[in-house]
């Protein structure tokens, strides 16, 4: 059992859970201070895996969308989103790439305020979801949140296409 700001989540081992809970708690409390998020937000929690960022975020915005390419992730997402009667969230079991155009066409209104949360695996993410990225006029803010961010084309890419705090969170535990 893991708990963030009063969030609950039962997660598989097959969903690759991170260990650390009190840094996961430290993590999710400073993503919801940088995405500065309100009522009109929707967050769009790309590579969202137990969807654990999407879930804190859920209580201050008007919608999430996770998407996630791993099964076991999206189910352990849903029942973790029942667990903590989140029910402004949607997860998607696809590769972001396949759906991000869709999603900004279909599920974002034009008063909405768009805030990405980009927490890829290592190899980072679709060329094409940088390029979307960059091209999309509707997204406000985006969060890049890596364990390690070294994939040097996604984070020299994201530079410059909207406006991007880069936090340095290190943790000794």
């Amino acid at each position: 059992m893991f708990r963030a700001e009063a969030s609950s989540a039962d997660i598989s081992v097959s969903s690759l859970p991170a260990v650390n809970t009190s840094a996961a708690e430290v993590l999710y409390s400073t993503i919801v201070e940088a995405a500065s998020v309100s009522p009109n937000t929707v967050v769009l929690d790309l590579c969202c895996g137990t969807g654990t960022i999407g879930i804190v975020l859920a209580k201050h915005v008007k919608q999430v969308y996770g998407v996630e390419l791993g099964e076991a992730a999206v189910a352990d997402a849903t029942r973790n989103a029942s667990i903590n009667g989140v029910t402004n969230i949607e997860f998607i079991c696809s590769k972001v790439e396949d759906v991000l155009s869709d999603l900004l066409k279909t599920k974002v209104q034009p008063s909405d305020e768009v805030v990405v949360i980009l927490d890829p695996p290592r190899c980072g993410v679709h060329n094409s979801v940088v390029e979307l990225l960059r091209r999309s006029d509707s997204i406000h803010r985006l969060l890049y949140v890596a364990c390690a961010a070294d994939n040097e084309y996604t984070i020299s890419n994201l530079y410059g296409c909207v406006s991007i705090t880069r936090l340095h969170l290190r943790l000794v535990v």
